[in-house]
């Protein structure tokens, strides 16, 4: 049976590097057993990749308007999620934006979008899902099957849908103090 380690222990164990956007960088996301009861609500916000924040590039932020308040952007870089808007989107990486058509809660920790591009959202055949795997309301983990992506790190390939990659919460409605 695995330990139980807190966020805030497995932050103190990382180096106090600060970053452009004072978030902690890398967290080692197999000791962590999750406890925490994710709502649709904390998706609401703009996400940035440990990769990123490891990289530490000082990258020009921009400020938008969202339906749940000002969003912190990085073009290219961001995950940003408002399921408030009139037409509930999310803006992945590379891929861009996508409508959600569905919230679905998977398990206390785990809430799948399942998304299609703008004007598809009458075939079938075009949706994607994402499933947004929380550790509390400002880390979490994306996976999805359909998404690819490939952020290099040395040698290692990592994946910015998958467990390869966490993404922290850089700004939102949900955002801890």
């Amino acid at each position: 049976m695995k330990e139980k380690s807190s966020l805030k222990e497995i932050s103190e164990m990382q180096n106090d590097t600060e970053n452009p956007f004072g978030v902690q960088g890398y967290l080692d996301i197999n000791p962590v057993i999750q406890e925490y009861q994710a709502k649709n609500s904390d998706l609401n916000g703009t996400w940035i990749s440990d990769w990123y924040l490891r990289a530490n590039f000082n990258p020009e932020k921009v400020e938008e308007e969202y339906s749940w308040g000002k969003a912190v952007i990085i073009y290219y870089e961001t995950f940003e999620v408002d399921i408030s808007a009139n037409t509930p989107f999310i803006v992945a990486p590379g891929p861009g934006i996508f409508h959600i058509i569905n919230i679905v809660q998977t398990s206390n920790e785990t809430i799948m979008l399942q998304v299609t591009r703008p004007g598809f959202e009458d075939f079938n055949d075009s949706h994607i899902d994402i499933s947004f795997h929380f550790f509390d309301k400002d880390v979490l983990w994306v996976e999805s099957s359909n998404l690819r992506g490939t952020l290099m790190e040395g040698n290692r390939e990592l994946n910015p849908y998958s467990k390869d990659v966490l993404w922290h919460r850089l700004s939102g409605p949900e955002q801890q103090e």
